[in-house]
């Protein structure tokens, strides 16, 4: 992991080292520490022409886990976890949609409340949960937690409407708790949204300093790295970066905060040329 993210490993290479030798019996917290970082290399490390072929695999490799790990366990539901959050042929995200209806159900696998809502979001990210899912959901779990997990699965919707809905919430709702803003901005920013977040770009030094006048020192420095649009990357996310570093009246606190946040553009691209070179890409 610290090679891959140090630009010594390919991308590629590291997702088919943990696909290849993932155990059956791995212990199911290593097991879910390796799945999230083998996702993680696919949408921030790979070379854009190798994503799709390396989620299929992962996908490919979860739903085959899925089908053969032991009911009712850990590992069956930290693999499903994998899968429902990589799936997006409509095949996959209907056997989603029914586990939620009561129509489908995986043998020894409890569908319930966090998981419902991690089935929601899932659905939400790829643009099958439209907001009569989301109410429906949350009028069977209307708690606290129903709330925040509603508030991620509004925002993380791929289309301009959800995106300019949450990042008018953040901008401009003095009274929005941290807690619920990290909700929006966990759905805000998606690796894979690349077009969403290049859009988002031009706007990003200006909320940065609208935030900054207008909310605590706390929530500035957390708006500026949840909101940061790392799926820009290709679209002139460093040059943005820099020309916000150059400016002499920019607070320091934001200074740290956005010199954290390219150190982690400078590693993606990086990662990403090597994968490039030393793979190639589709």
């Amino acid at each position: 992991w610290d090679m891959l993210r140090d630009g010594t490993l390919p991308a590629s290479t590291f997702v088919e080292l943990v696909a290849r030798n993932l155990a059956a019996d791995e212990q199911v917290g290593v097991l879910q520490r390796l799945l999230m970082r083998a996702a993680s290399a696919v949408e921030r490390y790979a070379a854009p022409g190798n994503r799709e072929r390396l989620r299929t695999t992962l996908r490919e490799q979860a739903r085959t886990a899925l089908d053969d790990c032991e009911p009712g366990g850990d590992h069956q539901l930290a693999w499903f976890r994998h899968w429902a959050s990589l799936s997006n042929d409509d095949a996959d995200l209907a056997v989603l949609e029914e586990l939620l209806d009561g129509t489908e159900h995986f043998p020894g696998l409890r569908v319930d409340t966090d998981l419902r809502w991690a089935i929601v979001i899932a659905l939400a990210h790829v643009g099958r949960a439209d907001e009569a899912r989301i109410t429906t959901e949350l009028a069977r779990d209307d708690t606290d937690l129903g709330q925040r997990q509603a508030m991620t699965a509004r925002a993380i919707r791929p289309d301009a409407a959800s995106k300019a809905w949450a990042r008018g919430l953040l901008r401009d709702d003095a009274d929005l708790s941290h807690t619920l803003a990290r909700q929006l901005w966990a759905g805000f920013s998606q690796l894979d949204q690349e077009e969403l977040a290049a859009d988002y770009l031009p706007q990003f030094a200006a909320d940065l300093d609208h935030v900054w006048a207008t909310r605590t020192l706390d929530f500035a420095i957390e708006f500026a790295a949840g909101m940061f649009p790392h799926a820009a990357v290709d679209a002139g996310l460093l040059d943005a970066t820099d020309a916000i570093l150059a400016r002499p009246d920019l607070p320091k606190p934001l200074r740290r905060a956005m010199l954290e946040q390219r150190d982690t553009v400078v590693r993606t691209v990086r990662a990403r040329d090597l994968d490039e070179a030393e793979v190639g890409g589709a």
